[in-house]
């Protein structure tokens, strides 16, 4: 929650720089655009490091990475040091930090806690991360306005202090599947068999693979967004930056309240799955927002565009982790922020061709529209309706159970404990 905040002051902080100086959203995405690049080619290279080795340690070393890395962009700002390459220089090693920490931070979360109550740990984790970025974004604001963009860097570094001691708090239980000393000796030629076995794995898993093909579109259509609402509120609205921050805080309150929601949600739905649900939501707002009169309503749109995120990303989260077995788990989860995030380099680079050709608002409008549209697509995956029907808890190892093939003859990991390992045989028996 506290790097949350952090997160909040550092992005705002980042666009509202550029925007400032410059003036131009395409340089906004010439600096994002970059960062992606980087962190969608190497997040897949990283993913078999937390099967391997300690996941902790590993997020630990992003959080220390990352704060040193938004230390140099607070040096730059406040000795008032602008320049496109300096940002890109000291932003692409951040990125990589955040790479290294999104290929473990979900993979760590069944190893602390058991399968029936991993809904409500990931509904906690979602929920503390909104009300961190409801903080944020009042704080963010507040900084960036009153005080300079070179404060609010500060506030994201010394968050990364904070998490990082959070982080080596966290007691480590040991895995099957973490390499021993003396099984590093050979850790090259393992990395790249693990690696090839985590494509394998989403490959020969139906419903994996297709969820993988349709977030990438939905994330294709989405992801201009990290530049379009900054122009919106400078550039367009010809707002200060607490209103920015104000759409931050609005969106995170919403994802508070459909962490909440989300289980009520599909306790209530039968034949429709929250997901969809999320995406209508998400999908809607966007398309009203450039739409809303004044300062309230925006913020009421991107409220409903939380809840959506919070209904769309808990379910997706809490049933894919727990249905990969726990040695595939960090690599697999890696693979798939490659093939979703894959797309938000060209999405990013995207958004200032948008603005320059048909505005801002004509391009949320539709970006939103779109999402829409794609919503039905979801209903062309092949056992969807069935993944999504059952709880967390049922689908426990449902993967290696219902696709041994894509596992080959290694064995795999149900949960963190040496006692809970098998082969495909065993589990068939």
């Amino acid at each position: 929650m506290i790097s949350t905040v952090g997160d909040a002051c550092g992005n705002i902080a980042l666009t509202w720089w550029i925007l400032d100086v410059t003036g131009s959203p395409g340089s906004v995405s010439t600096v994002l655009a970059s960062a992606m690049v980087v962190q969608t080619m190497v997040t897949p290279l990283l993913g078999p490091l937390g099967d391997r080795f300690s996941r902790r340690r590993l997020i630990l070393g992003s959080d220390l990475l990352r704060g040193l890395m938004m230390a140099g962009l607070a040096m730059l700002a406040l000795s008032e040091a602008f320049s496109i390459p300096a940002v890109i220089a000291v932003y692409i090693p951040f990125a990589i930090g955040s790479a290294l920490f999104n290929s473990n931070q979900m993979s760590i979360v069944p190893e602390l806690v058991q399968a029936d109550v991993l809904q409500r740990a990931v509904r906690m984790s979602e929920s503390l991360q909104a009300i961190g970025r409801v903080f944020g974004g009042i704080v963010a604001g507040l900084l960036v306005t009153w005080v300079g963009v070179g404060s609010a860097f500060v506030v994201d570094a010394v968050s990364f202090a904070l998490a990082a001691l959070a982080t080596a708090a966290i007691l480590e239980r040991w895995r099957s599947g973490e390499a021993t000393e003396s099984g590093r000796s050979s850790s090259e030629a393992t990395f790249f068999r693990q690696l090839r076995g985590g494509f394998h794995v989403i490959h020969r898993v139906p419903i994996l693979f297709w969820l993988c093909v349709a977030i990438t579109f939905f994330n294709l259509v989405l992801n201009p967004m990290f530049v379009l609402i900054p122009t919106y509120a400078k550039l367009t609205k010809g707002m200060p930056a607490w209103f920015l921050g104000g759409l931050e805080s609005s969106m995170g309150a919403g994802i508070v309240l459909g962490a909440v929601a989300v289980g009520a949600l599909e306790q209530w739905l039968k034949k429709v799955s929250s997901v969809v649900i999320g995406l209508l939501l998400l999908g809607g707002g966007i398309a009203l927002l450039p739409h809303a009169p004044g300062v309230i309503a925006p913020m009421g749109a991107m409220f409903c565009v939380g809840i959506g995120a919070a209904w769309t990303n808990i379910p997706i989260s809490s049933r894919v982790s727990v249905a990969v077995p726990d040695n595939f788990r960090s690599r697999v989860n890696s693979i798939i922020s490659f093939l979703s995030d894959g797309t938000a380099p060209i999405g990013v680079a995207a958004a200032g061709v948008l603005v320059a050709t048909i505005g801002v608002t004509a391009s949320m409008t539709s970006l939103g529209a779109l999402v829409l549209l794609l919503v039905p697509v979801l209903f062309l995956i092949h056992g969807f309706a069935d993944f999504f029907r059952r709880t967390p808890a049922d689908l426990v190892g449902y993967f290696l159970t219902t696709y041994p093939e894509a596992f080959g003859a290694t064995g795999a990991t149900i949960g963190p404990g040496p006692e809970r390992v098998g082969r495909k045989d065993d589990f068939q028996k």
